[in-house]
């Protein structure tokens, strides 16, 4: 056998050992243990919402199914607080502010309707900041006996808070356990957030008490 190849295989056998036990090397993805670089990076790809021009929020009930039926309070009757700068009102501090269906829709806002048991508000403006408080009540209500109703409560809340060149934030509570609700997100130009709050019926009964509460805007740049 040829001197060179002897040298070879000889090498390879002393370094087989330490190779086979030599520890596992895993590269970490750049950022993925140090937050200012995970901020920097999602600030890279998801850029600050430099306008909205349109916001609707829309809240509505589970189809009723049996003697079991949900309810939500109606708008006129829900703590709604708006406070917003339209474009050329910045910042917020100095901007428009709204609490209750009343004082919405004299300020350019818009009752809605969603059939069957929805309904919500709307407005059509370029803004430059916006801060929006929503409160409704779930109601879980059967039919008892004669024309006596049964019924449990709890409370939804939703946050939404945003200032030109930052991100949305949105948030949501409520249900029979008062948890934070996780939103259906749908991204682009129109941008949805959709959470959806159970409650449970009187003395257990069976069935689905439920509502969303949907809040979509027209963004720019989009969300991708």
């Amino acid at each position: 056998m040829p001197r060179a190849l002897v040298v070879v295989l000889a090498l390879a056998a002393a370094c087989a050992p330490a190779a086979r036990h030599a520890p596992e090397v895993h590269e970490k993805m750049p950022g993925q243990t140090d937050p200012a670089i995970r901020a920097k990076h999602l600030a890279e790809r998801f850029p600050g919402v430099e306008r909205i021009d349109f916001v609707q929020l829309l809240a509505w009930v589970e189809p009723r199914h049996g003697p079991c039926w949900s309810e939500l309070s109606p708008v006129h009757r829900t703590p709604v607080t708006v406070r917003y700068a339209l474009r050329g009102w910045y910042p917020i501090a100095g901007s428009e502010h709204a609490e209750g269906l009343e004082e919405l829709m004299a300020r350019g806002w818009t009752r809605i309707y969603r059939a069957p048991q929805g309904e919500g508000v709307e407005r059509r403006a370029s803004f430059a900041a916006l801060d929006l408080s929503y409160g409704p009540e779930l109601r879980c209500r059967c039919a008892g006996v004669g024309d006596a109703v049964e019924e449990s409560k709890s409370d939804l809340s939703l946050r939404f808070r945003w200032e030109r060149g930052k991100m949305l934030e949105a948030s949501a509570m409520g249900g029979t356990r008062q948890a934070g609700l996780s939103p259906a997100i749908t991204a682009g130009h129109l941008v949805t957030y959709d959470f959806a709050a159970e409650g449970s019926f009187p003395g257990g009964k069976a069935g689905s008490c439920g509502a969303h509460v949907a809040l979509t805007l027209l963004i720019e740049p989009p969300v991708l």
